[in-house]
């Protein structure tokens, strides 16, 4: 049985970062084939985990809200469960975790859960905080939500993502950002989630306090929890919560209704919407589409991205669930356009 601290992994970055995708991946690299990843994802329904359950053994899934805030104790207990169920060799052996963040996590409570709990401590240990920041869309999210900022701050990896969508102007001005907020994370272009796992995971390169000027004595005094994050519905997020919408019908639906339908979403919402994502059990599909699994829907803003097909649906689970991320959503309204158009 393991004797020293697992590491573990912090994988973070804003809505729409490419975090998924570069964990598609890496999860094939003979480096991390004894990794457990955990997935939080903000809302009640989960859409990322499909994408990578046929890739990893040990997967835990957190819902329910941001890993930072409201089900931040439920990550302590799936880390102690983890150990118990190792030791007991309940679950594959594992020795090196990815925590894969929501993208309104801010790292900061997480690493004081990792290091301010004596017992966590002995057991697990931060290897690196990795921050994926979209090229295109970076300069406005950090403008709105300063948990953005916050993520590349604590970065000891920065995987500058959506190279080949961003103009060169875009792409000078994200990296002069990144190194304004943080100057001694490694910088790194990876497109479509392309690159060397051995490069980012388990290198071993977190120091507490290295980014931010006191932060390792500050997360080491052990602060009450109550001062470092405040109710669970506010805390580490500053400035109007997103929400989410969700729509889930066990109907196969038309594929070319829902193009119609996301691209109006996209075009009458723009202002409001962060992120859609999903997957879509569509009615007939290409002939050239080989694959029984569901249709991947990605977009972050007003900005989709290339149709995606899963060779085969990763559970039982045959049902469209469509998540739409932003502030200020009009429900009713999603729902009366996507039955409309759709079913």
């Amino acid at each position: 049985m393991p004797t020293l601290s697992t590491p573990v992994t912090i994988l973070a970055g804003h809505l729409g970062s490419g975090k998924t995708t570069l964990l598609q991946h890496c999860l094939e690299h003979p480096a991390l084939q004894r990794t457990a990843l955990i997935i939080n994802e903000f809302g009640d329904v989960s859409i990322d985990h499909l994408m990578v359950a046929q890739l990893a053994e040990n997967v835990v899934e957190l819902r329910g809200g941001c890993i930072c805030c409201a089900v931040r104790v439920d990550f302590a207990m799936t880390l102690r469960d983890l150990y118990e169920k190792r030791q007991l060799g309940e679950v594959p052996m594992f020795d090196h975790v990815i925590l894969e963040t929501s993208g309104l996590a801010d790292p900061v409570p997480i690493l004081h859960t990792l290091m301010a709990n004596p017992l966590m401590h002995t057991r697990f240990v931060p290897d690196a905080v990795v921050t994926c920041v979209d090229q295109v869309n970076y300069e406005r999210t950090v403008s709105e939500d300063p948990v953005a900022m916050s993520q590349v701050q604590l970065a000891d990896v920065v995987i500058l993502t959506k190279g080949d969508l961003a103009t060169p102007e875009q792409r000078a001005r994200t990296e002069a950002l990144v190194r304004a907020a943080n100057g001694q994370a490694q910088l790194m272009q990876v497109t479509l989630g392309l690159a060397d796992a051995a490069t980012i995971f388990l290198r071993g390169v977190f120091e507490a306090g290295r980014s931010l000027p006191g932060l390792g004595g500050w997360l080491l005094a052990g602060k009450p929890m109550a001062q470092l994050s405040g109710n669970p519905s506010g805390g580490a997020h500053r400035g109007p919560r997103p929400t989410t919408h969700v729509i889930r019908t066990e109907q196969p639906v038309d594929m070319a209704g829902l193009g119609v339908f996301l691209n109006r979403v996209t075009n009458s919402m723009r202002e409001q919407l962060l992120r859609i994502k999903g997957v879509a059990n569509v009615k007939s599909r290409p002939r050239h589409i080989r694959s029984q699994g569901p249709l991947v829907v990605h977009a972050v803003r007003e900005k989709f991205y290339p149709l995606q097909w899963l060779d085969a649906w990763p559970d039982d689970d045959r049902s469209t669930r469509l998540v739409f991320i932003g502030r200020e959503l009009d429900g009713a309204r999603l729902d009366r356009l996507f039955e409309q158009l759709c079913l």
